[in-house]
């Protein structure tokens, strides 16, 4: 990746700017996408970080999967809890409340030991000499739960972004929590290497990936905890992209991935464990109880919100009421498949 990042910044420029062309891109996308390959090239190609990262999330399916046709623009990655010590399992059959409350707070301590004391100085030191230095911020560790949201301002080129939906930064989740099973490897490099593979070296990284049909449930999962919350709390920004994630998943065939229906149940189970949510009931919970669409006194705030990522789209994406008919469709198969 750095014999992009290496060039002058007109010439990156030039790169990004040519390759949006070719590939009717908005050029601040590809330079972006680049950045976004080179962090997970530094991460994935070190050896002490490496093995213990899992690429998960909404930008592993457009980047590692091609499922997804919109850009991502922040990172999402599992840590592995092998690697960050011996906190314990806190979702160990019968261990009581309060040890597994000690074993989440001691899981989140060691993710923010190897945080400071191992990821930020992998990143810090390859990001010498090609940005600048107060290029890297992390939310305060102290006051963190997990995910720990780390930023790299990259050495932009001026390049304007479409929208307000963009940022000229790149946003890494870091989760001790979160599950990479199961998972698989999977190649992605940056659009600027699709367009010119000659002339940029064709940078091809190699990284572990959560499978699609996990992630699948994971989004219908958190669709379905904040459909069923009771209360007026107004909805998170940047929540459609989940809606649509779950319709191009299931256009995929993600369905019919071996193991698929008994997934849902390890999932449900993890998020009972490490979210648990008190106005879930998370035993009496079926993958045919899940409620994906958006209730009718909050669909205003979906529609608004998809509107506002309809930039982020490659193309023309699905009119919103396209969108929620598949997923009745969807929610419907599920009671089928539960059946």
């Amino acid at each position: 990746m750095n014999e992009i990042a290496l060039l002058s910044r007109e010439d990156r420029r030039a790169l990004f700017t040519e390759t949006g062309a070719r590939k009717g891109l908005p050029p601040f996308h590809v330079e972006k996408d680049f950045w976004v390959c080179w962090v997970l090239s530094v991460l994935f190609q070190n050896p002490k970080s490496g093995p213990n990262l899992t690429f998960r999330g909404g930008t592993s399916l457009s980047k590692a999967w091609g499922i997804v046709e919109r850009f991502s623009e922040d990172i999402d990655l599992a840590m592995s809890r092998e690697w960050l010590g011996k906190a314990g399992n806190p979702a160990e059959a019968g261990i009581t409340s309060s040890e597994k409350e000690r074993r989440l707070k001691a899981l989140r301590e060691e993710c923010r030991e190897m945080i400071a004391g191992t990821l930020l100085p992998i990143l810090g030191d390859a990001a010498k000499g090609l940005a600048g230095p107060d290029c890297l911020r992390v939310d305060p560790l102290e006051m963190a739960r997990d995910p720990f949201c780390l930023y790299f301002e990259y050495p932009g080129t001026g390049l304007q972004p479409p929208a307000d939906y963009n940022r000229a930064v790149v946003k890494v989740e870091l989760s001790g929590r979160a599950d990479g099973w199961p998972m698989a490897d999977r190649t992605i490099r940056p659009y600027a290497a699709e367009a010119f593979p000659k002339e940029t070296g064709d940078p091809i990284l190699t990284l572990s990936c959560v499978r699609p049909e996990r992630t699948f449930w994971e989004k219908a999962a958190l669709i379905h905890e904040q459909n069923v919350r009771s209360g007026d709390r107004a909805l998170a920004a940047r929540q459609a992209r989940h809606l649509a994630d779950l319709v191009q998943l299931w256009r995929a065939g993600v369905s019919r991935a071996e193991g698929f229906a008994s997934l849902f149940e390890g999932v449900k189970h993890h998020r009972q464990t490490y979210f648990d949510y008190k106005w879930v009931d998370y035993d009496a919970l079926g993958a045919g109880d899940l409620k994906i669409v958006p209730p009718d006194s909050r669909l205003a705030e979906w529609r608004a919100d998809y509107e506002a990522m309809r930039a982020m789209f490659h193309g023309e994406p699905p009119g919103f009421d396209e969108m929620v008919a598949e997923l009745c469709a969807i929610e419907e198969r599920l009671s089928r498949l539960a059946s």
